[in-house]
């Protein structure tokens, strides 16, 4: 153990501060506080509420709000949009709480003027975003999930991330610059539409110690090429560190998420707030706690430096990996 200790560096300041902001964050308060009700309904939009993670959202929102509100569910094909838009017409609601970007764009659609309060929309920044547009964004800053990195694996410097150039290059630009402040580089490859993940992935693989797999809609387009991504990266035997739980039955090493539950709640309370109209209410939100799992059966096999001082962070602890020397 001494001589582990001795190969991990001093944990800067700076690092130890954003550790500290993480901690205190993932004390978020289980309820509200009390507030005036809303005048009219408040109506919660699900884009499909078979989708775990909307289920999950959905439900702590409703025991947060303690409020009766009327439920639709995208994902019901009785739910058209002419079912949609009476619905929205008997209501006439005060705001609609929109999960899933689906769910925001009918709200956008058919209630243009009606204050929304969005969740879990992935690149949120490319949605029609208004004025009475109030955003629990589903992303972490890119410097809590740097300080992370640095924290658990400190011997990881160079990364690779795939990204969109139509979604995602302003965000590459300032993580990219932001790592530098951690000792870490970013590797990039930015993907058109016409671009080969694949080519993509192996060049930023080469010369890096890890992948870094962003929440990007034009890069995870699809169960196959997700799994192709997986496997690519088993087979150079670089690990991979994503931002869902979901990743770990493909054998990502390292998930840092947001929350379901704190962001839900983050919800709630910005509903309430809204309804009381006492309150200046921010219009993004980044999401309030973190929930990090590990594989260390994927960790071992790669002979990654663990901090073994950073374990007492994590949520859950992956045992077991797929046999990815199987897959396609």
């Amino acid at each position: 153990m001494a001589k582990l200790m001795n190969h991990i560096p001093r944990i800067t300041r700076q690092t130890r501060i954003w550790i500290v902001c993480l901690i205190l964050m993932t004390a978020w308060p289980l309820s509200v506080p009390a507030l005036p009700a809303c005048s009219a309904p408040v109506v919660v939009l699900n884009s499909d509420q078979s989708v775990k993670k909307y289920a999950a959202l959905q439900a702590e929102f409703k025991k947060s709000l303690n409020l009766a509100t009327v439920d639709i569910d995208l994902g019901e094909s009785r739910n058209d949009t002419q079912v949609i838009q009476m619905a929205l017409s008997q209501t006439l609601p005060e705001l609609i709480v929109c999960i899933g970007g689906k769910a925001y764009l009918t709200a956008h659609q058919l209630a243009p003027a009606t204050p929304k309060v969005f969740c879990l929309g992935i690149n949120w920044h490319q949605y029609p975003i208004t004025d009475t547009t109030y955003i629990i964004s589903p992303e972490l800053p890119f410097s809590s999930q740097l300080t992370m990195f640095r924290y658990f694996f400190p011997q990881v410097r160079k990364m690779g991330v795939m990204y969109s150039k139509s979604l995602n290059r302003r965000w590459f630009s300032a993580a990219a610059k932001e790592a530098m402040t951690f000792g870490i580089t970013l590797v990039g490859a930015a993907v058109s539409d016409n671009d080969d993940v694949h080519e993509a992935e192996m060049s930023v693989l080469a010369n890096t110690d890890a992948l870094w797999l962003i929440a990007d809609s034009h890069i995870l387009s699809g169960k196959k090429r997700v799994m192709d991504i997986f496997h690519t990266a088993h087979t150079m035997k670089k690990p991979v560190f994503t931002y869902h739980r979901v990743f770990s039955s493909l054998g990502a090493a390292f998930i840092l998420s947001a929350d379901i539950h704190t962001m839900a709640r983050q919800a709630a309370q910005t509903v309430l707030k809204l309804c009381a109209r006492k309150e200046m209410v921010q219009q993004v939100q980044e999401p309030a706690g973190t929930y990090i799992a590990i594989n260390m059966e994927k960790i071992n096999a790669l002979d990654i430096r663990l901090n073994p001082r950073a374990l007492s962070q994590v949520n859950e602890l992956i045992e077991s990996s797929p046999d990815m020397d199987a897959a396609p």
